[in-house]
């Protein structure tokens, strides 16, 4: 009897750099509120209230900004069963499609309208029917764009941590893997 062959999911995470700037910025901003508060500094134009509150919303942001860079949560999850995305964000409700509504996943080269070359961008194309509709998009770090008029999300490379092309091979060899 053969053994099954297991097939590793491909997960594709957001680059680090907003994380580690959020980071930054709570930790500077606690650090700030703190020095104010026990150094009695003149420039500090605050209340005793609004150090405490610059304080816990600084150490709020490193938190949250410490949890995202250490946590390494994806934003796109292409398995066996298909491909879950997390169009709002790795901590909100993720979006699944299964194969049969994937049209085809790849590189390629998209222009945007604040760019005059064309950027690398990892995209994913779906069959949409009336039993499965793309869900709304909010405006984010990690929501991807939709391409107008198509089914079609892309996130540019410079979003992803690692190059697009790297990803868009990977999860060929994971259709390969599938179709054997």
């Amino acid at each position: 009897m053969q053994a099954p062959i297991l097939i590793r999911p491909v997960r594709i995470v957001l680059n680090r750099i907003s994380p580690r700037l959020g980071l930054a910025a709570g930790i500077l901003l606690a650090a700030l509120a703190a020095g104010a508060r026990l150094l009695a500094v003149p420039w500090w134009p605050g209340t005793a209230a609004s150090e405490w509150a610059a304080l816990i919303a600084g150490l709020a942001i490193a938190a949250a900004c410490a949890l995202g860079l250490f946590a390494q949560l994806p934003i796109i999850e292409v398995s066996e069963l298909g491909v879950t995305i997390w169009l709002n964000g790795a901590f909100h409700k993720p979006f699944f499609a299964p194969w049969k509504q994937v049209r085809r996943i790849g590189r390629r080269q998209i222009r945007l309208p604040s760019t005059r070359a064309p950027i690398d961008a990892l995209c994913i194309e779906f069959v949409e029917d009336l039993a499965f509709r793309l869900p709304d998009i909010a405006a984010g770090p990690a929501a991807p764009l939709l391409l107008a008029g198509t089914a079609e999300l892309a996130w540019p490379a410079r979003s992803l941590a690692g190059p697009a092309p790297r990803w868009a091979e990977a999860i060929i060899a994971l259709q390969s893997g599938l179709a054997r």
